[in-house]
């Protein structure tokens, strides 16, 4: 039997994104971002619509839809690498709190580039 090596992607939370993370209350919820985490942790860049959509107008900030999108929250994550990824907010959507949403854009950006990645 031959085996293939198994190559996966790494996820790294910020650590306010972190917090924010912390603050989602309901548990299912909370699954279901862990849930579209494990995707991109198990496929990297072939995550695709539903589950991950590029934010319109800031290039190379993404944003993960846990549930296929039917989730209200977002996690805002850019690539950090070949084979890394760093997960920089967690939000609301734009349809639920479009300030909110805007808000946490802003945030990534300001954390992505505090951590040397190139967005915007």
């Amino acid at each position: 039997m031959r085996r293939e090596h198994c190559k996966t992607f790494v996820t790294m939370w910020h650590p306010e994104a972190e917090a924010e993370l912390a603050r989602v209350r309901d548990l299912k919820q909370r699954i279901a971002i862990h849930t579209v985490i494990d995707k991109v942790r198990r496929n990297g860049p072939k995550v695709c619509h539903p589950h991950r959509k590029q934010v319109q107008g800031v290039a190379g900030l993404q944003s993960l839809r846990p549930r296929g999108g039917r989730s209200v929250w977002r996690v805002l994550y850019a690539c950090s690498g070949e084979r890394r990824y760093m997960l920089l907010a967690v939000t609301r959507t734009p349809r639920v709190s479009p300030r909110a949403f805007r808000s946490a854009v802003e945030k990534a950006c300001r954390r992505a580039q505090r951590c040397g990645l190139e967005v915007g």
